[in-house]
């Protein structure tokens, strides 16, 4: 049964990331390190403007070229490994947040929440079905973060916006408001 979702429950959701299985990179959410990655493009002109201030280029013009060229072959490579080394660190301090960052971005303020029934699950391929509005409904997590064990024949939530956010709520005694079924009002 859908309903919205309260904002205590939301700010539940931000304080246990690792029961939200979701896509944490649908957009680009990265925090470029862009000071930190051009420094090892410094190297190369400013070891050009030592070779050619030092007067090596009259005297040796073969090795001061052979030292230039040496010089922007090393501030690639040293480009390249420190932009691995920062992306490497940022995933793994994601990973280790449960991905927590990312999702105060990308977690909407309005959001509809639904228990479903699942109907399969196939782990191989991260994608199963559900049961939803009685019609079975398609569903992949290959590219979902803080991983749910989901078993068919249980029921999961649902949260999204309509817009483009999905995510998969895991059962837990703080998230179990979202899982508890509107009782219909009795009539007056």
């Amino acid at each position: 049964m859908e309903r919205k979702v309260t904002k205590e429950e939301r700010n539940i959701l931000l304080s246990h990331p690792e029961l939200v299985m979701f896509d944490p990179y649908p957009i680009k959410t990265k925090k470029p390190a862009l000071a930190l990655s051009f420094l090892p493009l410094l190297l190369c002109p400013v070891s050009v403007g030592f070779i050619a201030a030092s007067g090596l280029v009259g005297v040796h013009p073969h090795i001061a070229g052979f030292l230039m060229a040496m010089s922007m072959v090393f501030a690639c490579i040293l480009l390249i490994i420190v932009y691995v080394r920062i992306d490497d660190w940022y995933y793994e301090k994601a990973r280790k947040t449960h991905y927590v960052e990312q999702l105060r971005r990308l977690l909407p303020e309005d959001l509809t929440c639904d228990v479903v029934h699942v109907k399969s699950v196939i782990r191989e391929k991260a994608e199963g079905s559900y049961i939803k509005y009685g019609k079975e409904q398609l569903f992949s997590f290959s590219s979902m973060v803080n991983s749910i064990r989901i078993e068919p024949d249980a029921d999961i939530v649902e949260i999204y916006d309509g817009k483009g956010f999905w995510a998969i709520v895991g059962r837990d005694p703080a998230t179990e408001s979202l899982y508890q079924k509107e009782e219909e009002s009795p009539s007056s």
